[in-house]
């Protein structure tokens, strides 16, 4: 008996499938990744029909992927594609997929593997996941000729640790582990997954990524734009939730992590799981000192925002490492909107050569900056590297140099979202978090919201489209260090 793919994407007409899934599987396609095209049931709660439904993507498609659009492509698409509204609540409405699933079946005579993709706000995920259990359409099943099911889950997977913990309680009643894909976009960008060939690759590299030679390490996710339309979800989640607690800890854990004993799932996974492990918390009463929270000046102006919202918008935190290679490296992170550039970086920082021998300094200390080795993720993707030179002239003053391979944003590197699609259709979970990183990953940040409740520490003020606020470069320059972007 054949078997298929199909996807039942649950939040069709949000903002994440009209502009990210959509024009993904549409690359995916067009560059023929997706030779058998997957059966797809768009669940949205608005109500349209399928002729509307196509229009209302289709022109969010256009607008991603521009002149390279061909309606050839897109048709073979929408061939395969059915919508169906209706609200997550309404058991009904799981009866109505169920039956278009059994009807797709019934044409193609074989059974499909089933994707339910959960392109929805966290408060949904509970009601959707326990009326797929009692419409029979998920479960711990095996065997060639049984439906199979798969669930994708973006982020935030909950709202703490308590809240994740119940969610995996519930995902995990339904599904097994080798079933579930917690996507977190970030680990698909490509140069996210490059710090691995950089790191592992380079006899330069490798032997200096330790607290021999590295200073410090900053990890930096800027956003230009503020919150948009998106004030009625981001007023309940804030920056810490938004970005810290997945995106940029995952972003850490690539870079602390040990050499896996290989790169496939299992074993990736684990080291950065044992990364995370490692990370010292930040305790209640040291959460004044290491972390700070601000919040652009006008944000309580947007739409659906509650005009006494204390939501932070901004943080930036002081963060360190129990593991030999990492001992006495303070790693600092900095994530905000309403930010003067957009921009996503990693750098690493590198201790400043002995100049000095006693009494004889080869060149004056202020001269002599730190070598930073600068790995860009967005808006264009590369590694760049600051070195010190002679200056051209007479004498021997030091200029910095900066090298850099850069690659602007493009079809030659696979948007995240297409990646993942990709992987998850075969089966491969490398790129994709594990429960216990989760799980790590809010323990850590749940001890910082303790620490806001309790000590209650302010909530800076910045002018929009400035670098944040003030008090985030005090926890650097109290360490005589400052913020870096390798072309500012």
């Amino acid at each position: 008996m054949s078997m298929y793919n199909s996807f039942v994407l649950f939040g069709a007409t949000g903002d994440l499938a009209q502009h990210k899934l959509w024009p993904a599987l549409y690359w995916l396609v067009a560059e023929g990744q997706l030779l058998d095209l997957p059966f797809i049931v768009c669940v949205g709660r608005r109500k349209m029909d399928e002729t509307a439904y196509e229009k209302f993507v289709k022109d969010a498609v256009i607008q991603s992927v521009g002149s390279a659009f061909t309606t050839s492509i897109w048709d073979s698409l929408m061939r395969h594609t059915r919508y169906e509204s209706g609200m997550f609540e309404d058991p009904e409405l799981y009866t109505r997929v169920k039956s278009i699933l059994k009807e797709q079946e019934a044409v193609r005579g074989g059974k499909s593997t089933h994707y339910f993709y959960l392109a929805v706000p966290p408060v949904h995920y509970e009601t959707i996941l326990t009326n797929l259990k009692d419409a029979a359409l998920v479960g711990k099943r095996t065997g060639p000729t049984q439906s199979q099911a798969r669930l994708l889950i973006e982020k935030p997977f909950g709202r703490d640790l308590a809240t994740s913990e119940h969610l995996e309680n519930v995902v995990s009643s339904l599904f097994a582990e080798e079933q579930i894909y917690r996507i977190d976009h970030y680990l698909g960008k490509q140069t996210v997954q490059n710090i691995l060939a950089l790191r592992f690759a380079n006899g330069i590299v490798e032997p200096t990524w330790n607290n021999e030679f590295i200073d410090h390490v900053q990890i930096q996710l800027l956003e230009k734009d503020g919150v948009g339309s998106r004030g009625a979800f981001y007023d309940g989640v804030g920056a810490l939730r938004d970005v810290v607690q997945n995106h940029m800890l995952q972003m850490l854990a690539f870079v602390a992590m040990e050499q896996p004993v290989s790169f496939d799932s299992m074993h990736l996974r684990e080291a950065r799981i044992q990364a995370l492990m490692a990370l010292n918390p930040i305790g209640v009463n040291d959460v004044p000192t290491n972390v700070v929270r601000g919040q652009y000046k006008g944000y309580t102006s947007e739409p659906n925002v509650a005009r006494d919202s204390q939501t932070e918008t901004f943080v930036a935190l002081k963060v360190s490492l129990n593991t030999p290679r990492w001992h006495g490296v303070p790693f600092y992170l900095r994530t905000g909107k309403s930010m003067e550039n957009s921009v996503a970086e990693i750098s690493l920082h590198y201790k400043k050569p002995a100049v000095c021998v006693g009494p004889v300094c080869l060149f004056p200390e202020p001269q002599v900056m730190r070598n930073v080795l600068a790995i860009r993720i967005s808006p264009d993707h590369g590694v760049g590297l600051r070195l010190m030179g002679k200056k051209p002239g007479a004498g021997l003053d030091l200029e910095t140099l900066a090298m850099e391979e850069m690659q602007k944003p493009g079809r030659s590197r696979k948007a995240a979202y297409e990646r993942l699609i990709l992987d998850a259709l075969r089966g491969d979970q490398t790129l994709f978090a594990d429960t216990r990183e989760v799980n790590l990953s809010w323990r850590f940040s749940t001890q910082i919201f303790e620490g806001w409740t309790s000590r209650q520490p302010p909530l800076f003020p910045y002018e929009a489209h400035t670098m944040g606020p003030n008090a985030s470069d005090g926890l650097l320059s109290t360490d005589e260090r400052s913020w870096y972007l390798h072309d500012r």
